[in-house]
């Protein structure tokens, strides 16, 4: 009995190093971050990049000169800042998507979104992942928009502590992958050995 209570955690382990180990983080801009500053085309970032459900995107810019509104697509085609779904002000905004499909994003100061601050995070999901056609007689479910994109909590700084250096992010970095890679390895392999051998 203690070894299939072994195995059925062993499994729910290995289940959820596999889900943490998919997830991504990617700072918005990259480097430049969230701004109207260096042309920083924002279009052709996010097309550049395979964005999937669990994912973390992270807006950093200074407080007083942006923001970061969730809207609609018309919105976001029109720069409409008026009625957004959520806005974020804080300056390091961790946005974790939890739906497929797009997601869109814009600067609500007057002017920005025109000249370039929006952003489009598409998630692509597979046709055989797609949910169910809804006959025309049934209504059309509806779902909320906080749902299809979640704040991540940011800690909040301690007093007096020094500010860590921001590192360099280059534009075709990669993302940040949790779990893979020797680390996830070791972990998963220590993980095996205490359950098995302890």
């Amino acid at each position: 009995m203690a070894m299939v209570e072994k195995a059925v955690v062993l499994l729910m382990m290995i289940m959820v190093a596999a889900q943490v180990s998919n997830a991504a983080v990617y700072k918005v801009g990259d480097s430049a971050g969230w701004t109207t500053m260096g042309n920083v085309n924002y279009m052709k970032w996010a097309a550049d990049k395979n964005f999937q459900i669990g994912d973390t995107i992270v807006f950093e810019y200074n407080a007083q000169y942006h923001n970061v509104m969730r809207v609609n697509r018309t919105m976001y085609k029109s720069c409409d800042a008026s009625a957004p779904f959520k806005t974020f002000t804080t300056g390091n905004d961790s946005i974790r998507l939890t739906k497929g499909g797009h997601h869109f994003f814009l600067c609500g100061v007057p002017g920005h979104c025109q000249i370039g601050q929006k952003v489009d995070i598409n998630i692509k999901v597979p046709a055989s992942a797609k949910a169910p056609k809804v006959s025309p007689s049934a209504p059309a479910p509806t779902i909320s928009p906080s749902a299809w994109a979640s704040p991540v909590p940011v800690a909040s700084p301690v007093p007096n502590a020094p500010s860590p250096s921001p590192s360099p992010s280059p534009s075709n970095a990669s993302p940040l992958n949790v779990g893979k890679g020797a680390f996830g390895f070791v972990g998963l392999a220590m993980t095996v050995f205490s359950i098995f051998c302890i």
